[in-house]
């Protein structure tokens, strides 16, 4: 990150986002087996991806590694 903390200034800044799956890796998983309840677990990898995916465009992009200030 070139810009720095608007808080202590500090230049060593890193994502805010949440860790997420690819979309494709879901969709893989399904077509490569199909254990008991492949439907339910679908739906709940599908449930959890977006609400993390929502999460990641409401909170702000950029966390200072230094002070803890969230900011973008």
């Amino acid at each position: 990150m070139t810009a720095g903390c608007p808080r202590c200034g500090s230049t060593d800044c890193a994502s805010n986002a949440f860790p997420n799956m690819p979309i494709v890796k879901i969709a893989n998983g399904v077509i490569a087996e199909r254990p008991p309840n492949w439907l339910r677990d679908t739906l709940s990898q599908l449930m959890l991806w977006l609400a993390i995916t929502a999460a990641n465009k409401v909170r702000p992009p950029i966390k200072c590694n230094y002070c803890g200030n969230v900011f973008g």
